[in-house]
């Protein structure tokens, strides 16, 4: 008996049957994938929120035992000279150093307080100078302290060597305070050189008073060159015209800045100096971040705060709460001097909007919903 062949079926798929399931597949996953993207981003932000908090917990139980919270940069002092960079900090420690204890890194803070003999250099007390590579032998600084950074920054991918000083993602506030804002003893923020405030000081509220907040790291991949990470360097007139700092992004890439750059941002989590870290509340978040030029080693300026989370960034409030700020806040007259140089200034009312009046803690201004 014949089989017939229109009775023979043809089993597996054509051509174009497998370009179209292909192509399914593709709309499929591009559909999705920024959904993707998106909740793991919500999760990094979660988690940056959550280490704020954490920080927050420990600036309250310092203030707690203290009745003050920790300087924006102190420590010990020396004469200035290289031969003593190993002898003392010259104050320039930051607060991130005595919070130490209270955001679980007693063992650090143990080593910090002792004398310790590394090789043939013998550290007192609070260490060296920690600026690049001075502090680059002194254990308790060495290697990351997992709290301080960011996971949205990306930072932790390229983190220096064990024997290096780790990164920090965070930064206490200068509130709107430009010129020699990270030497200040009359700071707009509770945050100045060997001034320790309190609670007693922030008169706007502390529930209106930002302490600090976020920045990408300057020192990986390209940043140093990008409005998100770098900072130009040498730009004079910034205390009198912040905007003016504007005029060093690249008109052709907005993204990126022009002339001489620096990459310090975040480089060193125990070195306390403005373009290492430290915030402003002049410019907008995500804005970029300029040094003044009036001498060679010119440190202070406006320090915006920057994030890869989109559209702002987060920020710790002094009452220990979290908020996201979105670069679009109000920033009124940006191009206005800052309000410094007259007497009862710290009371004065900020000119840079809103933003600027969540940075200072005494300024007697009415703060709208944010």
């Amino acid at each position: 008996m014949k089989r017939s062949r229109c009775s023979r079926k043809l089993l597996g798929f054509t051509l174009v049957e497998l370009l179209v399931v292909i192509a399914i597949i593709g709309i499929l996953i591009a559909l999705l994938l920024p959904a993707v993207q998106a909740a793991r981003e919500a999760a990094r932000r979660s988690q940056c929120t959550n280490n704020l908090k954490q920080l927050g917990l420990a600036l309250h139980n310092y203030h707690d035992v203290y009745g003050v919270f920790p300087a924006f940069n102190s420590g010990t002092t020396c004469p200035w000279d290289s031969s003593n960079h190993y002898r003392c900090n010259y104050g320039y420690m930051a607060a991130w150093v005595p919070l130490l204890p209270f955001y679980e890194q007693t063992a650090r803070w143990q080593q910090v307080t002792s004398t310790l003999t590394v090789g043939s250099i013998t550290y007192p007390p609070f260490g060296p100078y920690a600026y690049e590579d001075y502090g680059r032998g002194w254990p308790p600084i060495q290697g990351q302290i997992a709290l301080l950074l960011c996971p949205s920054d990306g930072a932790s991918r390229q983190l220096p060597a064990p024997n290096r000083q780790g990164f920090t993602n965070y930064h206490l506030s200068f509130g709107d305070k430009i010129y020699n804002n990270y030497m200040a003893t009359n700071p707009r923020s509770p945050f100045g050189r060997l001034v320790w405030k309190g609670f007693q000081d922030i008169t706007d509220g502390s529930s209106n008073t930002i302490a600090a907040s976020e920045g990408l790291v300057g020192a990986v991949a390209n940043r140093h060159r990008m409005v998100k990470g770098g900072t130009a360097a040498a730009q004079t007139g910034l205390s009198q015209n912040p905007a003016i700092c504007y005029t060093r992004v690249d008109p052709n890439n907005r993204s990126m800045l022009t002339g001489t750059v620096w990459g310090y941002r975040g480089r060193y989590w125990a070195e306390g100096h403005a373009h290492v870290q430290g915030i402003t509340t002049v410019l907008p978040p995500n804005g970029p971040s300029c040094a003044c030029g009036e001498s060679q080693w010119c440190y202070w300026g406006v320090y915006p705060p920057n994030s890869n989370h989109p559209g702002g960034v987060n920020v710790l409030m002094c009452d220990g709460s979290v908020r996201f700020v979105s670069e679009t806040i109000d920033t009124g007259d940006i191009s206005a001097p800052e309000p410094d140089g007259i007497a009862g200034f710290t009371r004065m009312d900020s000119p840079y909007g809103v933003w600027g009046r969540l940075g200072s803690m005494a300024g007697g201004e009415a703060v709208q919903s944010f």
